[in-house]
């Protein structure tokens, strides 16, 4: 009688394996798991908040130097409304909330990044982390004259 328990107990093993679900086929799309909020069921949802939008930055050169009229994001990590976008203006100054003007061509990004961390440190934030950023180049126009196919301005 005990080896027929056992077959029994075997079978319905097996039968609760055969009854599962398959396993779910990978996607292109990263899965991001869910983790429960405190102070809601588990069957609510809660509303997707809109991240803010970064931009997407151009892939420096190492070593690249900031020029007049390039394209710079600047981020201070844990402080939103220090975020700044903007193109370095003509004399290579960039505005920056609550530095002003801040003089940055001539500089590559990590000195840059290194600059605006010891103003920001001197007088506003203590141990403050920032990241510089190239969104996009300065446009720089040449022309080509002579005997060439297509002479102009580019």
């Amino acid at each position: 009688m005990l080896p027929r328990l056992l077959l029994i107990a075997v079978t319905v093993t097996a039968g609760s394996l055969l009854a599962q679900s398959p396993a779910p086929v990978a996607s292109a799309e990263p899965v991001r798991p869910t983790y429960p909020i405190p102070g809601m069921s588990s069957s609510s949802t809660a509303p997707a908040a809109a991240a803010p939008a970064l931009p997407s930055g151009v892939s420096a050169p190492s070593g690249y130097i900031l020029s007049a009229n390039d394209q710079v994001a600047v981020e201070v990590f844990g402080e939103e409304d220090l975020r700044t976008n903007g193109r370095l203006n003509g004399e290579g100054n960039l505005s920056v909330p609550l530095l002003g003007s801040v003089h940055l061509a001539g500089l590559t990004l990590t000195q840059a990044a290194s600059r605006l961390t010891d103003l920001y440190a001197r007088d506003y934030l203590v141990n403050p982390r920032v990241n510089v950023m190239l969104v996009g180049y300065a446009k720089r126009r040449f022309t080509m004259l002579g005997q060439i196919n297509r002479p102009g301005s580019y």
